[in-house]
């Protein structure tokens, strides 16, 4: 053996025990970018994938997918399989799998394109050794920009509602690229591209790009209110109002945590432990300056007093002015509410479509068998009303339904919210109060203050404790000479303290 060939061996040996090191560095920096990624959407930002899920639903109607699919109007494969695959976000971490699986097959494309072009920078009369050595110097590059796309797709991910077809076609169009680079010949090169591109624009879609921003980052505050509402969906009230206790809180969590409170009996109890913003802390507004996200939350406080026609009226408007007019979240429902009425001929509607999807299907068929999912008889006669006369459809539902304590809880914590002792006073009178609940105390002792001829049936209810904080509430605050400040501590959760504090 000549020396130059027992160098060039040498050599050899050298790079393949280089490249098998340099390949499990590469598989290990692979399976960790993948494992943080899963963790990331798992554990701190999941909520958003599953909203996401609840504002789509896909159908396995051969029908439907041609119309809205394959169509020239709504051409590309990509957006089939992307909603296909989105749907299965309903269940819990298989949004965060799929993710992290596209997105870091994203990055290790990316990495095998710059490794594949600077291959071909540094071709050295076609030597494949000579090709070797002078690609290993690209791979600090390879590694940067494969992260940094795989970062890039992953800050998409992170955008309220983001397709998933949008990363199958950044993955589509990446791979393509790729094939066309793996040609040794550049004639065969550019007939691969060429034709990748033609097949891309339908398989993939019309467009080169989606019509999503071209940036995204994670948007913790969102995720946090998306956390509220999709908990909120299914009923996992004790969740909700752990999410909800937030030192600043803003109009969602105020709605949100009183509703969980509700749902658990103890509204009137712990409402004013946490600060408050009048009516729409219970009933969000559904108006002009709603989006979809507003108005299907403002549903769910209508759906649980019992109100159907104020509940269909908001689901509707969710989901009219949702991003694709059509979400499972609103189908069931629009079903439920139907059931409630007593209208099996419009619940069936939403429920035949429920049942050509593979992840709601189960539910549909259970409802099916259902005469009313509530223990009351929440029929709702179809009356013109005012989206703004919260106390008229309260009012209303406890007329029909006077063993109603959900609705009851709601309408005398509405009245004392907007500081209407008033009606609370003419609603405790007409449909009565629970006995021995604090804050309905405080309040009656404030009416009781200003209208004496109260005192004969009122008196009897209230507690001698409640008696005693009452008179000690107003020594406190003569003796702080107004300065609500000084007496916060000791009762800043009462309603005597609430009813001093300037409406917000």
């Amino acid at each position: 053996m000549t020396k130059n060939t027992y160098l060039r061996c040498r050599n050899q040996a050298i790079m393949q025990q280089k490249n098998r090191y340099n390949s499990r560095i590469g598989w290990i920096v692979t399976l960790i970018g993948a494992a943080m990624l899963l963790l990331f959407f798992l554990l701190l930002y999941p909520y958003h994938l599953r909203h996401r899920e609840q504002t789509m639903l896909f159908l396995m109607n051969l029908d439907w997918i041609r119309e809205n699919y394959l169509s020239l109007e709504h051409g590309g494969l990509v957006r089939l399989v992307g909603d296909f695959v989105q749907q299965f976000f309903y269940y819990i971490g298989a949004g965060p799998v799929i993710i992290s699986i596209l997105v870091t097959l994203l990055g290790v494309v990316w990495y095998k394109i710059v490794m594949r072009i600077g291959i071909m920078f540094h071709r050295r009369g076609g030597e494949d050794e000579a090709r070797e050595e002078h690609a290993g110097s690209w791979k600090v590059l390879a590694y940067v920009i494969a992260i940094l796309v795989a970062l890039w797709e992953a800050g998409r991910e992170c955008l309220p509602q983001y397709p998933l077809a949008s990363t199958l076609q950044v993955l589509g169009w990446s791979t393509i690229l790729l094939f066309a680079l793996r040609c040794k010949d550049r004639q065969m090169a550019a007939w691969t591209f060429g034709i990748g591109i033609i097949a891309g624009c339908w398989l993939l879609d019309y467009e080169m790009l989606p019509g999503t921003k071209l940036f995204g980052k994670p948007n913790m505050t969102v995720e946090h209110l998306m956390g509220l509402d999709v908990e909120a969906s299914f009923g996992h009230w004790n969740k909700v109002e752990q999410l909800a206790e937030d030192d600043k809180p803003n109009t969602v969590d105020i709605y949100y945590r009183n509703l969980s409170l509700a749902y658990q009996n103890r509204l009137p109890e712990a409402m004013m432990t946490r600060p408050q913003n009048g009516e729409e802390g219970l009933f969000i507004p559904v108006n002009e300056n709603g989006n979809y996200f507003l108005f299907g939350a403002a549903g769910e406080a209508w759906w649980a007093v019992g109100d159907m026609t104020m509940a269909e009226h908001a689901t509707l408007l969710g989901q009219i002015f949702s991003p694709r007019k059509m979400g499972s979240r609103y189908m069931k429902r629009l079903a439920e509410i139907n059931l409630a009425k007593g209208d099996r001929a419009a619940a069936d509607k939403y429920l035949r479509m429920l049942e050509q999807s593979m992840v709601h299907r189960k539910w549909a068929l259970e409802k099916k068998t259902d005469e009313c999912p509530n223990e009351l008889n929440l029929t709702t006669p179809d009356t013109l009303r005012l989206t703004g006369e919260v106390r008229l459809c309260l009012r209303s539902t406890l007329d029909r339904q006077p063993n109603n304590a959900m609705a009851l809880q709601y309408l005398l914590c509405y009245d004392l919210l907007v500081r209407d002792l008033l009606s609370f006073t003419s609603d405790v009178q007409r449909y009565g109060c629970p006995p021995d609940v604090r804050l309905y105390e405080e309040a009656m002792l404030v009416v009781m203050a200003s209208r004496p001829e109260m005192r004969e049936a009122w008196q009897p209810l209230v507690r001698r404790q409640t008696y005693e904080e009452f008179e000690a509430f107003n020594q406190a605050l003569i003796e702080s000479k107004g300065h609500l400040d000084k007496i916060r501590p000791n009762y800043g959760t009462s309603y005597w303290y609430y009813l001093r504090l300037k409406p917000q």
